[in-house]
Order: structure tokens, then C-alpha cells, then sequence
């Protein structure tokens, strides 16, 4: 005979051997052990169906009569993203977990036409799509609608700044190299700079709340950087193209962008090295920073490259297989890219690689070899 909870629990407040909010406690921490037992791919699923019911819910608020020219839209949309948050907050059942998801990005999509077509900038609209979601990441206890929350505002602050049409530097047609620094190239390397904070911050200082809150965040940012990355690694050349030899695309990104992001992976090698160094730290770490430097500066017009070894020596340092997975993917496409980038006869590319592969098989044994553990800490 199987037992309910709940009479199990009414039991030991009967007979004085719980206290008598123990039920609603058990309940919550139920709630909470379901939550953090959800496979990631379950959660990622939940995502694309959320957009997808998001496309049906704009379409169907449109058909009923609603002009995203009109105020109307804006009114619908702040109440669709209030609503959600408060029903989110209350929902224990998935289908009402989903409907507020749905309704929470239905509305921001409303409020972001509306600031759109009202102003006619794509910088107002960015700046209203970056607002909407850092405000909404506290506000909406939801790991997927924060995963979602941060891929969106990571791209409307690229876009925000690319309108902005901010460049400095060398013009490409007087020098061999892109020197320039673009508002694109800020953008990025500021969600760098989040990325670090997000996995690598001050992490004993958090509480269980806030961890929680800033791993799908966390997540959210690597995607959004890859997919930049990866849209500037296919389609950089043809932008160059398009913009012509004096022309600067707002959506490139260059060696800014591989520097800085060169500079963040020296930093995570400084400080793996004085977490775990030992007594070879630094022969390590100055190993660890010639090769970040050298690699920065062959891949200087490619910065996914360069990118995707930072996270993936970050996804080995938090023993992260989801991060060491995404950068060993991105990695292989960068990789490619690159090849595909460079100058050279076909001839010459086999040359290259065949001397790349030499070398780093010659690291890899200079490395097993002088940094091998020693019987005593076997």
C-alpha cells in the first residue's frame, strides 16, 4: 500500500515529530530538486518551443487587429511581459512555465516593434531589447527564459553599437592588415568581459540564488559569442567585399577583437596558474602566455579561433563538459575558416598544416614529459 506525502507528512505533525510547515517546505524542495534534474537538453527544447510559440502569438495578435505601428502594441506588450513574469513565478505545471515564456518574449518582441517603428532607429530598438532583458533576468525565474534573456541582449548591444557607427584606427586601404577599431569590436569584447565575470568571478561570494541565476546567463552569453564569431568568420569577407577597399563594415570584427580576447585568455592563464600552478606554475605560465601570444598574432583577422581556445581551456578550468564541448565544435569550424582565409597556394596550406601538426605534437610532448605528476602524487 502506497502512501501519499502529504499523509505521511500529516502524520509526523500529528504525532509532534515535525514542525507544521513542513509540508509546504517538502513541497518546495520537491519543486526545486525537479528543477535542477531537468536534462539541458530538455531545457534547450523548451527554448525553440517557446520561440516558436512566440512566432504564433505575435502572428495571432496581429491577424486579431493589432498595428505594431500603434500604441496599442506597446500597452499589449508591457502587460504581456508583467503577466508573464507573474505567472512564471507562480506556475508549477510545465504547460504554465511554457505559456509564460511564450507571452514574456510575444511582449518584448511587441515593445521592440513599437520602440522601433516609433523612432525608426535600430538603436532605440537594441537599447529597448538590451533593457528588457537584464531586466527580466532577475524578475523571471526561469533558466530557459534567462538562457534566451541573455543570447537576446547580447545581440541588441552588438546592434546598439554597430548603429552607433563608431571607428577608430588605420584605413584598410593603406595598410595590409584591418586595424580598425569598430563599436562591434567593443561590444564583444564587453560580453568577454561578462563571460569572465559570469564563470570566473568572485564565485564563493555568491549565494545559491544568484549562482543559479547566472549559469544559464552564463550559457546564454557563450552562445551568443560563438554565433557572432561564427557569422563574422562566413560572411566577414563578403561585408569587406561589399564595403569596398575604403569602406568599414559595422559588423566586422577584426584584430581588436582578436587582441582583446587574446589579452582575457592571458589573464585566465595567470590566474589557473596561481589557483593550481604548484611548483612548475611558472614554467607553466610562461609557456601558457607565449602561446596565447603567438596565437593571437597569426590569427589576428579571425578571432573566433583564438575565442574558442579561451573557452575551451575556461570549460577545462570549471571541469565544464558543456563549455569544452561548444569550444571543441567551434573550434574545428574556426579552424577551418581560417584555413579557408588564408592567401596561400594549396601546396603552401599542406605545408602549414603539416608544420602546425608537427608542432603541436612537439608541445604536446614537451608537456607530458616535464609537467608528468610525480610517483609521490600518484
Amino acid at each position: 500500500m502506497r502512501l501519499a506525502l502529504s499523509t505521511v507528512l500529516g502524520a509526523l505533525v500529528a504525532e509532534g515529530l515535525a514542525p507544521p510547515d513542513v509540508a509546504p517546505r517538502a513541497r518546495g524542495a520537491l519543486d526545486d530538486t525537479a528543477d535542477d534534474a531537468m536534462p539541458w537538453y530538455v531545457r534547450a527544447a523548451a527554448g525553440v518551443g517557446a520561440w516558436i510559440a512566440t512566432a504564433f502569438l505575435v502572428a495571432f495578435l496581429v491577424n486579431v487587429g493589432l498595428d505594431p505601428d500603434e500604441n496599442g502594441a506597446l500597452v499589449v506588450g508591457l502587460a504581456l511581459v508583467a503577466g508573464a513574469a507573474i505567472l512564471r513565478r507562480r506556475a508549477r505545471a510545465e504547460f504554465a512555465r511554457q505559456l509564460a515564456l511564450a507571452a514574456s518574449f510575444a511582449g518584448q518582441a511587441l515593445v521592440v516593434l513599437r520602440i522601433g517603428e516609433a523612432t525608426d532607429s535600430a538603436l532605440a530598438a537594441g537599447l529597448a531589447a538590451l533593457a528588457l532583458s537584464v531586466a527580466l533576468v532577475p524578475l523571471v525565474p526561469d533558466a530557459a527564459h534567462r538562457f534566451l534573456s541573455a543570447v537576446v541582449g547580447s545581440v541588441a548591444l552588438v546592434v546598439a553599437t554597430v548603429e552607433l557607427r563608431l571607428a577608430w584606427g588605420v584605413d584598410p586601404s593603406r595598410a595590409r592588415l584591418d586595424l580598425a577599431v569598430r563599436g562591434s569590436d567593443l561590444a564583444v569584447l564587453a560580453l568577454v568581459a561578462a563571460t569572465a565575470w559570469v564563470w570566473r568571478g568572485d564565485l564563493r561570494a555568491r549565494g545559491r540564488a544568484v549562482a543559479a541565476m547566472l549559469e544559464p546567463v552564463g550559457y546564454g552569453i557563450v552562445v551568443a559569442l560563438l554565433g557572432l564569431f561564427l557569422y563574422d568568420a562566413l560572411f566577414g569577407p563578403s561585408l569587406a567585399f561589399v564595403a569596398g577597399p575604403r569602406g568599414r563594415s559595422g559588423w566586422q570584427l577584426g584584430a581588436a577583437t582578436t587582441a582583446g580576447v587574446t589579452v582575457a585568455l592571458c589573464a585566465l592563464a595567470v590566474a589557473i596558474v596561481r589557483e593550481r600552478g604548484g611548483a612548475a606554475g611558472r614554467e607553466a605560465l610562461v609557456a601558457a602566455l607565449a602561446g596565447a601570444a603567438l596565437l593571437g598574432a597569426l590569427t589576428l583577422p579571425t578571432p573566433g579561433l583564438v575565442a574558442a581556445v579561451a573557452l575551451l581551456a575556461l570549460g577545462f578550468d570549471r571541469r565544464n563538459p558543456v563549455l569544452v564541448g561548444l569550444a571543441a565544435l567551434f573550434l574545428v569550424v574556426f579552424l577551418a575558416a581560417y584555413y579557408h582565409s588564408l592567401r596561400l597556394t594549396l601546396l603552401e596550406k599542406s605545408g602549414l598544416l603539416v608544420a602546425s601538426g608537427l608542432l603541436l605534437l612537439a608541445a604536446s610532448a614537451y608537456v607530458a614529459r616535464r609537467f608528468a605528476p610525480s610517483e609521490d602524487a600518484r
